[in-house]
């Protein structure tokens, strides 16, 4: 540590905050590592019992002393319990001493915080330059997909140790939560790395074809089938990992057969007599409360108990705690080159926005965004009417100029445009990746008079 920050005292009276569990603690840790290393660029303050190697109660200050970030722990301790309303705030306003005060402070100068026995330290950060940290994020998929959500982070800990011993993995969580990234970061954290990784969306297909994909068949099994038949996706990802998205919306009769499949390690192509042997590792998904469809009937209760060993539950967007770095590393990976910055009203409007589409919304939100700024900046104008509510109108009447109505209007056509023609006009898939209703889509169609090259949309 370079040294100790000397520090005012607060009002005697408060009292250091009641011990935490061993689980909280871990995560508390967790995050204090991933926050050194997000703020490596800030001055880093952390107040602590005593010093301490790994403190965990941290605060992020910028170069003019207003607050960059604090730490779960530093909110415990403060009594605060709304980390956004203290961003850019002084520290003089947090801590009641000013920067001034903190960097001309000597080593050997320690004074009470306040808070008792508590002290303030200044840390040298943790730095993205250091080559193990730079290994160890690599060869972590789990770590990566979890982004710095303490609460994800304790999962993929979790995961971690489960992935290759043959135990069942559940990913459960809401439409665009990032199921199949975390599925696939299962994977590639597995033995079975270097196999396939193959995927089925049991919502996505007709219940006439899904027995077909899952199974294959044999040659001449059915009208149209292919002459010398299809491997099912079961054969093909055998040795490696098969992904079933949604397995909720499953049918029943089929729920029986992969129970099978699952319990004998061999599968029967449609049209066939012969089993084949297959080496099946699965991980299934699904944004539905599968306990609630076991209590109705509408799925197999030992299938369920025979694919959740383990339940990956994964929060809503808006409920992670890393929201305002998730949402940046996102604009960063989106923009290809030059970042631009927020506004401020923008970032508290993605910050305190519900994001009922999730990280899938999210996204569709930036890359619109992108497309309507040339700036270097983006402006409460630059986003769709979701994220804008009620206040979407007078922003856009009061603050765009109408010279640039039209362009960005011809922006917006040709993004849905290339997003059907991407999607084959399926109206359910390109309204799912722009983040709006198959209704808004509609509207917009219809609006801009895009007409569909088959004459139809689905």
């Amino acid at each position: 540590m370079p040294g100790n920050i000397s520090m005012p005292a607060f009002t005697p009276s408060v009292v250091p905050p009641p011990p935490v569990c061993r689980g909280q603690q871990t995560a508390d840790e967790l995050e204090a590592l991933l926050f050194r290393r997000h703020h490596a660029d800030a001055l880093i303050v952390a107040v602590t019992r005593e010093q301490k190697i790994e403190p965990i109660a941290l605060l992020a200050l910028d170069e003019k002393g207003r607050v960059r970030g604090l730490t779960t722990a530093l909110l415990r301790i403060l009594s605060f319990h709304q980390r956004d309303t203290l961003m850019g705030q002084p520290v003089s306003e947090l801590l009641g001493v000013g920067l001034d005060a903190l960097l001309a402070s000597r080593p050997d100068s320690p004074l009470p915080l306040g808070l008792c026995h508590w002290q303030a330290w200044q840390l040298a950060p943790v730095t993205t330059s250091t080559p193990s940290v730079k290994t160890s994020r690599a060869a972590d998929p789990l770590e990566q997909a979890a982004g710095e959500d303490p609460g994800l982070l304790h999962q993929a800990t979790v995961c971690r140790r489960m992935v290759d011993r043959g135990i069942s993995i559940l990913i459960q969580g809401e439409t665009g939560t990032g199921k199949e990234v975390w599925a696939r970061a299962l994977h590639n954290s597995s033995a079975r790395h270097d196999k396939a990784f193959i995927t089925l969306n049991c919502a996505a297909i007709p219940e006439s074809l899904i027995e077909s994909e899952l199974f294959g068949y044999g040659a001449g099994s059915f009208t149209g089938a292919l002459k010398g038949g299809k491997q099912g996706k079961i054969a093909a990802s055998s040795g490696g990992t098969l992904f079933l998205d949604e397995i909720g919306d499953m049918p029943l009769a089929l729920q029986t057969r992969l129970l099978r499949v699952l319990a004998e390690q061999e599968v029967t192509p449609v049209g066939e007599l012969r089993a084949v042997p297959v080496e099946l590792n699965v991980i299934c998904a699904t944004h539905r409360e599968l306990t609630g469809l076991v209590a109705e009937g509408r799925f197999r209760e030992d299938l369920y108990y025979r694919i959740s060993s383990l339940k990956v539950a994964l929060p809503p967007l808006r409920e992670r705690q890393d929201r305002r770095i998730l949402i940046r590393l996102l604009l960063a990976e989106l923009a290809n080159g030059t970042v631009p910055s927020f506004d401020a009203e923008v970032e508290q409007r993605l910050l305190g926005y519900a994001w009922p589409g999730n990280i899938r919304q999210l996204k569709s939100v930036l890359q619109y965004a992108l497309a309507m700024t040339d700036e270097g900046i983006i402006r409460p104008e630059h986003l769709p009417d979701e994220v804008l509510g009620d206040d979407s109108k007078p922003l856009r009447e009061d603050k765009m100029r109408p010279s640039l109505t039209v362009v960005r209007e011809q922006q917006e056509r040709q993004l849905l445009l290339e997003t059907l023609e991407h999607y084959q006009w399926t109206i359910t898939r390109a309204a799912a990746a722009l983040g709006v209703s198959r209704a808004t889509l509609h509207r917009k169609i219809n609006r801009y008079g895009l007409v569909s090259p088959n004459k139809g949309c689905r």
